[in-house]
């Protein structure tokens, strides 16, 4: 096969996850700054998900085919000019952009600062699954500033930042209440959470009061935000892209109406948060949670599993 091929997940029109193929590309080259990632495993993630269906049209636009994968784990195969933090051969992990895809690739091209090295040890399909866990430390730690006994809500703690937020919040010292379904409330308590709450059955308003709300959802902030104690913070990673100008409009105004804003952002993690996320995991503080394994060529299956829900840690999509 033509060495200057590789192949990538590819879809030609929006829609479910019957529109996904693997078909072949050029193999990319690293650009100055650039380093050049062999892939051997990438997990599904929601944004990528929402992509593939047309809902995030108006920031990936109608060009096609487009691509799908967001994080990655490999090792280095070449580095562009001046490409520096890293060598030949190391095993890395890292993530392709804030609003960019394509890591569902035999290879990958990335800026040298965007990657971090995987901790020796740990396999790299199950290394995977934490890339996204740099979220997590984000949210809780930057945006939230959590501290020692603060009482933490963790919306979707069954799911890949969600189960990140539950250890990470546990390590940070706070009393830790996870949200997900009836199905997952074990898999949660297995990852520190102190009180567990299927969230079909009990609604926002019975949950009581909390200093830090993580929200991956983006639905309902009404109703989350009300859960704020004085003082308390709330972040979400997520918007309704059933209503996204309504959804973004809220969090907007949150910061000038009524108590507690809502702060959203989107995870752009660089080597220093790689870093500290290796530290974690040589620590014992934060251990990756692989729900199922599939082949490249079943990425289509990954997505609807994510689609239907239930995912305790993430699905990642090895590259053989």
């Amino acid at each position: 096969m033509d060495d200057r091929t590789m192949r990538a997940v590819l879809f030609d029109r929006f829609g479910g996850p019957e529109v996904l193929y693997v078909g072949r590309v050029p193999r990319p080259e690293p650009a100055p700054g650039e380093v050049l990632v062999r892939v051997r495993a990438f997990s599904v993630n929601g944004g990528e998900v929402a992509a593939r269906s047309g809902r995030l049209r108006l920031f990936t636009g109608r060009r096609f085919p487009q691509r799908v994968g967001l994080d990655f784990t490999g090792e280095v195969a070449a580095l562009g000019p001046g490409a520096t933090g890293v060598a030949v051969g190391d095993r890395v992990w890292g993530v392709v952009g804030r609003t960019a895809f394509g890591s569902a690739a035999e290879y990958v091209t990335v800026r040298a600062g965007r990657l971090g090295r995987v901790p020796d040890g740990l396999d790299l399909v199950a290394a995977a699954a934490l890339p996204v866990a740099t979220t997590a430390v984000t949210a809780l730690r930057d945006k939230a500033g959590l501290r020692p006994g603060e009482r933490l809500l963790v919306r979707g703690a069954a799911g890949g930042v969600g189960n990140a937020a539950v250890q990470l919040g546990r390590a940070y010292g706070a009393e830790v209440t996870a949200l997900a379904r009836a199905a997952n409330l074990d898999f949660v308590r297995t990852l520190g959470a102190h009180h567990v709450i299927d969230h079909r059955t009990v609604p926002p308003g019975e949950l009581g009061r909390f200093d830090v709300v993580l929200d991956t959802a983006g639905t309902d902030l009404r109703a989350f935000r009300r859960l704020l104690a004085p003082g308390g913070r709330m972040v979400t990673i997520a918007f309704d892209l059933a209503r996204p100008a309504a959804s973004l409009g809220y969090i907007a105004a949150s910061a000038v109406h009524g108590r507690g804003r809502v702060r959203f952002f989107s995870g752009n993690p660089g080597r220093a948060l790689f870093d500290e996320l290796a530290a974690q995991v040589a620590e014992g503080v934060l251990r990756p949670a692989v729900d199922r394994c599939f082949p490249l060529e079943e990425t289509a299956a990954a997505h609807r599993a994510l689609e239907a829900g239930g995912v305790r840690g993430k699905y990642v999509v090895r590259v053989d």
